[in-house]
């Protein structure tokens, strides 16, 4: 992620916190950050894995294509 991604993601003070400080979070700090959008157990990292890609793989490829690029694009 480029600085200026991610401060418009988590601003600007918790930017400059991790990029000029170069720490370590844990992290639930992502999530309460805006970094990630949910955390889980290394237990359960792999069948969540599994399942959201179980998610995606029913929806439409074409319609899923169209919305990561709009998405992006925005």
């Amino acid at each position: 992620m480029s600085t200026q991604r991610i401060t418009w993601t988590i601003g600007m003070a918790h930017t400059k916190e991790l990029v000029l400080l170069g720490k370590r979070i844990l992290a639930e700090r992502a999530y309460s950050m805006g970094l990630v959008h949910q955390v889980v157990s290394q237990e359960d990292f792999a069948n969540r894995v599994e399942q959201l890609a179980g998610q995606f793989l029913e929806r439409p490829p074409l319609a899923v294509g169209l919305c990561k690029k709009i998405i992006q694009e925005g």
